[in-house]
């Protein structure tokens, strides 16, 4: 019988260490199935979850009632559209009124009122025209020698800055040209007014996207499905 010396190294493991590293090798591929098993899941979960719904308010005025103004039937078609695409049913007759400028305001200063973790979208489209303190939009009801009876770009953007969401997307469709029968072109250059009025009214959780550039105005797509 061989002996051993008292201070000599022993091989605990032995012939038994392949074993042990073949168990370590099968449980780390266990592990890694796991773990990409949980990731697909939680993937498909996220795919899976419904797109967000936030609450829109639509300033989009296309019919005027006074003659000296042109309806926008690009801006009409559209706003059919949109809201065919999106299962609202059509508009009836009361479509002219709801573009007037006290109800405009009454939609913008219902913005306040939204809860802090709700998504919210603005979209304006409407001719507008310079006033005396800025950009306006023209409501339904405009009295175009009259500015008092227009919606200025301001009291939108203050309106929405008073808004608690945390994600508000606001879309400028406004740079329409506008010829107006006896005034001619009013509406000249309006996309070059939209920075230094988005600068005036700091909001931080505010996205801007606007129809045209400094020097463009927008026109309609000759395709319509």
């Amino acid at each position: 019988m061989k002996q051993r010396h008292w201070n000599q190294k022993v091989d605990v493991l032995g012939k038994h260490q392949p074993i042990l590293t073949r168990r370590r090798r099968g449980a780390m591929a266990l592990i890694l199935a796991l773990l990409a098993t949980v990731g697909c899941i939680l993937g498909l979960c996220a795919w899976l979850h419904s797109p967000p719904h936030p609450y829109s308010v639509p300033v989009w005025v296309a019919e005027y009632r006074a003659s000296a103004l042109p309806t926008n039937v690009a801006a009409i078609l559209d706003r059919q559209a949109i809201r065919a695409a999106s299962g609202m049913p059509p508009l009836g007759a009361q479509v002219l009124s709801s573009q007037q400028r006290h109800l405009l305001l009454e939609q913008l200063a219902s913005l306040v009122d939204r809860p802090a973790h709700e998504d919210v979208s603005v979209y304006v489209c409407a001719y507008a025209a310079h006033g005396p303190d800025g950009p306006c939009i023209l409501p339904a009801d405009a009295d175009l020698d009259d500015p008092q009876t227009w919606l200025s770009l301001r009291c939108v953007l203050t309106n929405l800055a008073l808004c608690p969401a945390k994600r508000k997307l606001l879309i400028l469709d406004f740079s329409w040209p506008m010829v107006a029968p006896r005034e001619g072109l009013i509406s000249t250059n309006l996309a070059a007014t939209i920075p230094a009025e988005l600068a005036a009214v700091e909001d931080p959780n505010r996205l801007v996207l606007t129809a045209c550039s400094p020097g463009q105005v927008a026109t309609p797509s000759q395709v319509r499905k």
